[in-house]
């Protein structure tokens, strides 16, 4: 009786052979599914098969996918993840047989994704081309560009693949890489008096972004926002040390849960601190030659270093 509540499909407008592919066999009501198969004679050869009362058969799709949630995951399962375009009939039916079987839903939760398109065609469809993680990876793409490439469009709408946004994806993260890596490395300032309030705004908002259907544009818009307003406290060194600390306790809290940040390689060197001393020495006594020299000393060891504007008369 439940059957059509999980797609919300209008059942009395399915019509046989149109809405619902006959597979092959004949139909008493356009709603029935397969749940057997009987084997084609290659499958035979190949031992693709199960012995039954009815003869060889095969199980279809929708009775593999729900043996084997359940064999795996238990009667009923908190979440269920799959295409958009396999809502109905797929989803639809495997959820009807784990009902029938234990009177339980199959997940308490389904989510539902759209696809990946390139020139308007679906990856991996009929007219769509192939891609899979390992060729873009073949190509020189880094795993953490797909990851963010993904995570840059909610899970609902179609992804569109290109160069030009696997390009957007490296600078974003770049953009990000020199963030953490300014936090690292940054020594003196003073402290930041609205320190606090913006961690917070960035807790709050990120939060609220992934509770409402998991939003992830709205919570990486909530990263870049304090991107922005951090860097503009180096700019004018009225962030200290310590706040740095605190900037990039709160991104690994973050990291947990997007994890595209690079952390790797942030620990605190000694000549380092002795090479920014005598570099702001050098400044602070007019001799550029060498503070340029020193900062190239650092960029080689991978700092970058800031030097706060000068203050307008």
């Amino acid at each position: 009786p439940e059957y059509g509540r999980l797609s919300g499909v209008d059942l009395e407008k399915i019509r046989l052979g149109a809405t619902v592919d006959l597979s092959g066999y004949e139909k008493d009501n356009p709603r029935d599914f397969t749940l057997f198969k009987r084997c084609r004679l290659a499958e035979l050869k190949r031992g693709i098969f199960v012995k039954t009362e009815w003869g060889n058969v095969r199980p279809s799709w929708h009775l593999q996918c729900a043996a084997m949630g359940m064999k795996y995951l238990g009667e009923s399962f908190d979440f269920h993840v799959s295409s958009r375009d396999l809502l109905f009939p797929l989803n639809e039916n495997e959820n009807a047989i784990a009902l029938a079987l234990s009177g339980k839903p199959l997940a308490r939760y389904w989510l539902h994704c759209e696809g990946v398109y390139e020139d308007g065609h679906k990856v991996g469809g009929p007219h769509g081309p192939r891609m899979t993680v390992d060729e873009l990876l073949d190509r020189g793409v880094t795993g953490r560009e797909i990851r963010f490439w993904l995570l840059s469009t909610h899970y609902r709408k179609p992804l569109s693949y290109s160069e030009e946004k696997l390009a957007l994806a490296r600078k974003s993260l770049a953009r990000l890489d020199r963030f953490a890596k300014a936090l690292a490395d940054h020594r003196g300032g003073k402290p930041l008096g609205d320190l606090d309030q913006i961690l917070y705004d960035l807790k709050t908002s990120f939060q609220a972004a992934l509770d409402d259907d998991l939003s992830i544009s709205a919570a990486l818009s909530s990263v870049f926002n304090l991107v922005k307003r951090i860097n503009a406290a180096f700019t004018t060194a009225s962030i200290d040390e310590k706040g740095c600390e605190k900037v990039l306790e709160a991104l690994h809290r973050v990291n947990d849960v997007i994890n595209v940040f690079d952390f790797a390689g942030r620990v605190p060197d000694s000549r380092v601190d002795f090479l920014i001393k005598e570099r702001a020495e050098a400044r602070a006594a007019h001799d550029f030659k060498k503070a340029d020299a020193i900062r190239q000393r650092l960029a080689d060891m991978g700092v970058t270093v800031r030097d706060p504007k000068a203050a307008k008369e």
